[in-house]
């Protein structure tokens, strides 16, 4: 038995996923279908991208943002289109409820 290379691995998984039986892989590949099946029960779901959720309303700008660079891992502060709205949405309900009862700045002397 050969040792499976990556691309057959990805044939593997895309077929099965796809489907199809380990006995019509095993044939379109032209490899054993114990090896078949050993590259299927060795996935491990270990592997898969973790991810976050939250209520829609209950996001912050801040969250939304990027915070650092993927290879150094320098800080920045990088605004998303997301966090962009939720700003400007943020600003509408601020501004649309403060009454401004004075016409503008007082000055004392009247200039």
């Amino acid at each position: 038995m050969a040792k499976l290379n990556k691309i057959q691995k990805y044939a593997i998984l895309w077929l099965n996923h796809s489907s199809w039986s380990t006995e019509k892989i095993a044939e379109e590949l032209d490899i054993p279908e114990k090896q078949v099946q050993t590259a299927i029960s060795s996935v491990d779901n270990t592997n898969k991208v973790k991810t976050k959720s939250e209520p829609v309303g209950n996001s912050q700008s801040k969250n939304m943002m990027i915070r650092e660079t993927a290879n150094k891992k320098s800080h920045v502060a990088i605004m998303t289109k997301e966090s962009s709205m939720i700003n400007d949405e943020a600003k509408k309900k601020r501004t649309s409820t403060v009454k401004q009862d004075t016409p503008g700045i007082y000055r004392p002397n009247g200039n």
